[in-house]
């Protein structure tokens, strides 16, 4: 997706909760665990053009820390991130206060922007 969007400057992550679409599966084998622990070349797009980036619905689940890991780490163009926690709870239990944790950590991760502003909404 983002290798087709060389230009891109806003990126907006519309999380959903799995049990919006409990029937889909996959069209193929994935192991995001392994994908995201490559050593992956950053698009362009990340690296030169990528402004912002707003995650809606945001959880905190591996799949998604592992993009925005990504996404931090290479886009040196960034100048926001908005992390929009859900409200939702979570199928094991977890709660607003949980996801807020989560959203925690990714202030910790390495950025490859100094003028980076990220804020948890």
């Amino acid at each position: 997706m983002l290798r087709s969007c060389p230009h891109l400057e806003i990126l907006t992550i519309d999380i959903v909760p799995a049990n919006i679409l409990p029937d889909y599966g996959a069209p193929y084998p994935f192991n995001p665990h392994g994908f995201w622990s490559k050593d992956l070349t950053a698009e362009e797009c990340v690296t030169g053009t990528l402004k912002a980036v707003n995650v809606k619905g945001f959880t905190g689940m591996m799949n998604e820390l592992h993009v925005l890991r990504y996404l931090l780490h290479s886009g040196r163009a960034m100048e926001e991130l908005n992390l929009y926690v859900s409200g939702e709870g979570g199928s094991n239990g977890e709660t607003r206060e949980f996801y807020m944790g989560r959203a925690q950590q990714v202030l910790q991760f390495n950025k490859a922007s100094r003028n980076l502003n990220i804020a948890v909404l």
